[in-house]
This record gives structure tokens, C-alpha cells and sequence, in this order.
């Protein structure tokens, strides 16, 4: 059994879950990384605590949004305009670079790390030199 949150939500709530018992892992939503990367640097750090505490890491949902700082707020997901900027291919340097960031947030974490994404699903495991999708 898992339960997690978005990055970007109130770390209160995650810090609850890492002293469960009978929680198995936790897992991680990662769209915005918000001024400085703080919200991608947030995932690391919940994933150390969630080791620390005997608990597997997932990220079910993963994408860099194309958002400014302000834009960042409640309801990210339903805004067409944020969405709608994914189409333009010039995003690309950027869409790899985080998703190398995501992956290796993965390579920390070294009991296996699964991520979905989009309609792929990505499981790095330790020592691989490929990632099975």
C-alpha cells in the first residue's frame, strides 16, 4: 500500500506518511520545478526520507509544465494554456534535461525506482544500463 503527494503541496502531509506503519512506499507527483529547481530539489529530498524511513519511491505522474513561477498555483493541471505550450518542439532540450533529472532521482534511489509517464511507464533499476518501458 503507498500514498504521496504532489511536490509542490504541504510538506506537513508527506512528513505524516514517512512514520506510517504498513505503508509500503511513497509516491511522488513532479510537474513544476518552480523558482531555482526548489521543487525538483523537494523530491530528493523526500525520496532520502523515504529510504531513511524503509519505504519505496514512486513517481506515478511526471512532466516538466512550461509555467512561470506566478502561473504556479492551484488548478495547474486544468490550465490549457500551460498544457497547451507542450506542442512546440523547441521545449525539447528541456523536456530531456528533466527527465534526465527524473531518472536520476531513480539512479539515488537504489532499490528501484519506477516512473509513469504520460502513457509509458519507466522502471530503472540499479546496475542496468537501459530502462525497460
Amino acid at each position: 500500500m503507498g500514498a504521496g503527494c504532489g511536490t509542490w503541496e504541504d510538506p506537513a502531509y508527506i512528513n505524516t506518511l514517512f512514520g506510517m506503519s504498513g505503508l509500503d512506499y511513497i509516491d511522488l507527483h513532479i510537474y513544476a520545478m518552480n523558482k531555482n529547481a526548489t521543487l525538483l530539489d523537494r523530491a530528493l529530498t523526500y525520496a532520502q526520507e523515504a529510504k531513511a524511513a524503509g519505504k519505496r519511491v514512486t513517481v506515478s505522474e511526471a512532466w516538466l509544465w512550461k509555467a512561470a513561477p506566478e502561473e504556479l498555483g492551484s488548478g495547474i493541471a486544468s490550465s490549457d494554456k500551460i498544457m497547451n505550450r507542450d506542442v512546440f518542439s523547441f521545449w525539447t532540450p528541456l523536456d530531456e534535461r528533466f527527465f534526465r533529472d527524473i531518472v536520476n532521482l531513480g539512479g539515488y534511489y537504489e532499490h528501484g525506482f519506477r516512473l509513469v509517464l504520460l502513457d509509458a511507464e519507466f522502471i530503472y533499476q540499479p546496475g542496468l544500463q537501459q530502462y525497460n518501458i
